[in-house]
């Protein structure tokens, strides 16, 4: 499914109506967005519980405070397990 959108001059992009109603997105849903490269923008609705699920298995496995040096091990291994879903 392709379509267009215009950025106004503050910046907003509405999300077309027919994809909005396919990705089943309403008013007040969250979207994450990651810049792939200079031209291509990637836009992924949130998913609240996926996030909470993520800390609290992070927060099950750590005791105590955190290192900086743990802190980026956790965020690599996360990364991990993400790329290879």
């Amino acid at each position: 499914m392709i379509e267009t959108a215009k950025m106004s001059t503050r910046g907003q992009i509405i999300i077309p109506k027919t994809i909005r109603e396919h990705m089943q997105a309403e008013e007040g849903t969250i979207f994450t967005m990651c810049l792939v490269d200079k031209k291509t923008l990637m836009i992924r609705i949130m998913d609240q519980d996926d996030i909470i699920k993520k800390f609290n298995e992070i927060r099950n496995r750590i005791k105590g405070n955190l290192t900086d040096e743990e802190i980026n091990e956790e965020i690599q291994a996360c990364r991990r397990e993400k790329r290879k879903s």
